[in-house]
Protein backbone atom coordinates (compact mmCIF):
# COMPACT_ATOMS: atom_id res chain seq x y z
CA UNK A 1 0.00 0.00 0.00
CA UNK A 2 1.50 3.50 -0.92
CA UNK A 3 2.05 5.45 2.03
CA UNK A 4 0.30 8.60 2.23
CA UNK A 5 2.61 10.58 4.32
CA UNK A 6 3.98 14.12 3.42
CA UNK A 7 7.39 12.92 2.68
CA UNK A 8 5.98 9.04 2.06
CA UNK A 9 5.07 9.23 -1.49
CA UNK A 10 7.47 7.40 -3.03
CA UNK A 11 9.55 9.13 -5.90
CA UNK A 12 7.29 8.82 -8.82
CA UNK A 13 3.92 9.67 -6.87
CA UNK A 14 5.81 13.55 -5.58
CA UNK A 15 6.92 14.13 -9.35
CA UNK A 16 3.62 13.33 -10.75
CA UNK A 17 2.04 15.62 -8.11
CA UNK A 18 4.22 18.53 -9.02
CA UNK A 19 4.00 17.78 -12.63
CA UNK A 20 -0.34 18.08 -12.31
CA UNK A 21 0.25 21.39 -10.78
CA UNK A 22 2.87 22.55 -12.62
CA UNK A 23 0.70 25.40 -14.63
CA UNK A 24 -1.16 26.29 -11.86
CA UNK A 25 2.14 26.74 -9.90
CA UNK A 26 3.36 29.08 -12.28
CA UNK A 27 0.46 31.20 -13.05
CA UNK A 28 -0.55 29.94 -15.36
CA UNK A 29 -4.42 29.48 -15.94
CA UNK A 30 -5.05 31.83 -12.99
CA UNK A 31 -7.93 34.42 -13.73
CA UNK A 32 -7.90 36.38 -10.51
CA UNK A 33 -4.84 39.18 -10.54
CA UNK A 34 -4.83 38.44 -6.28
CA UNK A 35 -4.39 34.83 -7.05
CA UNK A 36 -1.79 35.64 -9.57
CA UNK A 37 0.29 38.16 -7.46
CA UNK A 38 -0.19 35.59 -4.53
CA UNK A 39 1.92 32.84 -6.52
CA UNK A 40 3.87 35.06 -8.11
CA UNK A 41 5.12 36.89 -4.72
CA UNK A 42 4.38 34.07 -1.78
CA UNK A 43 4.31 30.80 -3.41
CA UNK A 44 7.55 31.14 -5.81
CA UNK A 45 8.69 34.45 -5.70
CA UNK A 46 12.69 34.14 -4.77
CA UNK A 47 13.99 36.63 -2.40
CA UNK A 48 17.54 36.96 -1.37
CA UNK A 49 17.09 37.25 2.53
CA UNK A 50 15.55 33.61 1.99
CA UNK A 51 19.51 32.57 1.67
CA UNK A 52 19.51 33.54 5.98
CA UNK A 53 16.44 30.75 6.56
CA UNK A 54 18.90 28.41 4.58
CA UNK A 55 21.54 28.25 7.08
CA UNK A 56 19.75 25.80 9.52
CA UNK A 57 21.31 22.80 10.69
CA UNK A 58 20.56 19.01 9.05
CA UNK A 59 19.17 17.90 6.07
CA UNK A 60 16.90 15.15 7.41
CA UNK A 61 13.17 15.24 6.00
CA UNK A 62 11.50 17.07 8.99
CA UNK A 63 14.19 19.91 8.84
CA UNK A 64 13.87 20.55 5.37
CA UNK A 65 10.06 21.19 5.83
CA UNK A 66 10.48 23.20 8.44
CA UNK A 67 12.85 25.21 6.22
CA UNK A 68 10.22 24.79 3.41
CA UNK A 69 7.38 26.53 5.30
CA UNK A 70 9.56 28.80 6.83
CA UNK A 71 10.83 30.52 3.82
CA UNK A 72 6.73 30.51 2.96
CA UNK A 73 5.63 32.34 6.05
CA UNK A 74 8.80 35.01 5.49
CA UNK A 75 7.55 35.41 2.05
CA UNK A 76 3.91 35.97 3.13
CA UNK A 77 5.10 37.70 6.14
CA UNK A 78 6.89 40.51 3.67
CA UNK A 79 3.29 40.70 1.88
CA UNK A 80 0.86 41.43 5.48
CA UNK A 81 3.01 43.12 7.78
CA UNK A 82 0.33 44.22 10.06
CA UNK A 83 -0.05 40.74 11.15
CA UNK A 84 -0.22 38.97 14.39
CA UNK A 85 1.08 35.45 13.91
CA UNK A 86 0.52 32.29 16.27
CA UNK A 87 1.91 29.21 15.90
CA UNK A 88 0.67 25.22 16.96
CA UNK A 89 2.86 23.32 14.99
CA UNK A 90 6.35 21.51 14.99
CA UNK A 91 9.50 23.42 14.83
CA UNK A 92 7.14 26.51 15.48
CA UNK A 93 10.69 28.54 16.86
CA UNK A 94 12.05 27.94 13.28
CA UNK A 95 8.93 29.56 12.09
CA UNK A 96 8.79 32.19 13.74
CA UNK A 97 12.25 33.32 13.46
CA UNK A 98 11.66 33.86 9.31
CA UNK A 99 8.48 35.56 10.78
CA UNK A 100 10.44 37.94 12.84
CA UNK A 101 13.28 38.68 10.31
CA UNK A 102 10.38 39.81 7.52
CA UNK A 103 8.95 41.65 10.39
CA UNK A 104 12.32 43.40 11.41
CA UNK A 105 13.23 43.98 7.45
CA UNK A 106 10.08 45.77 6.90
CA UNK A 107 9.19 47.78 9.99
CA UNK A 108 12.24 47.63 11.75
CA UNK A 109 10.30 46.62 14.84
CA UNK A 110 11.04 43.38 16.82
CA UNK A 111 9.02 40.48 16.58
CA UNK A 112 5.74 40.56 18.81
CA UNK A 113 5.45 44.19 18.41
CA UNK A 114 2.80 45.27 16.16
CA UNK A 115 2.82 48.23 14.02
CA UNK A 116 0.51 51.02 14.07
CA UNK A 117 -2.42 49.12 11.51
CA UNK A 118 -5.67 50.06 11.16
CA UNK A 119 -6.52 46.36 10.13
CA UNK A 120 -4.07 43.74 11.67
CA UNK A 121 -4.76 40.46 10.31
CA UNK A 122 -4.70 37.46 12.48
CA UNK A 123 -2.97 34.36 10.76
CA UNK A 124 -3.28 30.84 12.78
CA UNK A 125 -0.57 28.07 12.04
CA UNK A 126 -1.95 24.88 13.13
CA UNK A 127 -0.55 20.89 12.58
CA UNK A 128 -3.84 19.22 11.66
CA UNK A 129 -3.41 16.08 12.70
CA UNK A 130 -2.54 17.36 16.27
CA UNK A 131 -5.40 20.32 16.17
CA UNK A 132 -8.95 20.20 17.60
CA UNK A 133 -10.71 19.95 14.56
CA UNK A 134 -13.81 21.66 16.98
CA UNK A 135 -11.55 24.23 17.37
CA UNK A 136 -10.80 24.68 14.04
CA UNK A 137 -14.50 24.88 12.86
CA UNK A 138 -14.64 27.44 15.64
CA UNK A 139 -12.09 29.53 13.84
CA UNK A 140 -14.18 29.33 10.63
CA UNK A 141 -17.21 30.20 12.20
CA UNK A 142 -16.29 33.39 13.10
CA UNK A 143 -16.18 34.91 9.47
CA UNK A 144 -13.29 37.37 9.76
CA UNK A 145 -11.94 38.69 6.97
CA UNK A 146 -8.65 39.67 8.72
CA UNK A 147 -8.04 36.49 9.56
CA UNK A 148 -6.44 33.44 7.96
CA UNK A 149 -5.40 29.86 8.80
CA UNK A 150 -2.40 27.64 7.39
CA UNK A 151 -2.94 23.95 7.93
CA UNK A 152 -0.01 21.87 7.86
CA UNK A 153 0.04 18.08 7.51
CA UNK A 154 -3.05 17.77 5.19
CA UNK A 155 -1.75 15.07 3.00
CA UNK A 156 0.56 12.80 5.72
CA UNK A 157 -2.45 10.87 5.91
CA UNK A 158 -6.37 9.85 4.78
CA UNK A 159 -8.05 11.18 7.61
CA UNK A 160 -6.14 14.58 7.27
CA UNK A 161 -6.53 14.98 3.81
CA UNK A 162 -10.46 14.63 4.57
CA UNK A 163 -10.60 17.06 7.44
CA UNK A 164 -8.68 19.74 4.74
CA UNK A 165 -11.52 18.98 2.63
CA UNK A 166 -14.08 19.79 4.88
CA UNK A 167 -12.52 23.18 6.13
CA UNK A 168 -11.75 24.49 2.55
CA UNK A 169 -14.99 23.89 2.07
CA UNK A 170 -17.12 24.68 4.89
CA UNK A 171 -19.29 28.00 3.72
CA UNK A 172 -17.35 30.41 6.07
CA UNK A 173 -14.31 29.67 3.95
CA UNK A 174 -13.05 31.67 0.59
CA UNK A 175 -10.58 31.55 -1.61
CA UNK A 176 -8.07 28.92 -0.33
CA UNK A 177 -5.04 27.36 -1.41
CA UNK A 178 -3.48 23.78 -1.59
CA UNK A 179 0.25 23.91 -1.48
CA UNK A 180 1.05 20.03 -0.97
CA UNK A 181 3.40 20.78 2.70
CA UNK A 182 0.04 23.49 3.86
CA UNK A 183 -3.04 24.70 2.95
CA UNK A 184 -4.55 28.03 3.25
CA UNK A 185 -8.05 29.71 3.66
CA UNK A 186 -8.57 32.99 3.44
CA UNK A 187 -12.00 34.58 4.78
CA UNK A 188 -12.68 37.43 3.12
CA UNK A 189 -16.09 36.43 1.53
CA UNK A 190 -16.09 39.87 -1.33
CA UNK A 191 -13.20 37.18 -3.22
CA UNK A 192 -15.15 34.95 -5.78
CA UNK A 193 -14.34 31.63 -4.19
CA UNK A 194 -11.74 29.66 -5.54
CA UNK A 195 -9.94 26.63 -4.76
CA UNK A 196 -6.02 26.40 -6.05
CA UNK A 197 -3.68 24.12 -6.30
CA UNK A 198 -0.17 24.47 -7.08
CA UNK A 199 3.62 23.51 -5.15
CA UNK A 200 5.61 25.41 -3.41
Amino acid sequence: MISFGIFGYPRWGRTWMWLSRWSRTRGFGIQSPWAYRFVQTVVRHSIEANKELRTGKGNDRDTCLARTLSMLYYRLSLQAPCASWEFDTPDADVKQSAVALACNLLTGQTYGVQPLCKNVTYIWVVDINKAIFDDLQMFLSQRDPNRILIVEGIYQSRHSLRQWQKLRSDPSAGVSWDLYYCGIICFDLKMYKQYYKVMI
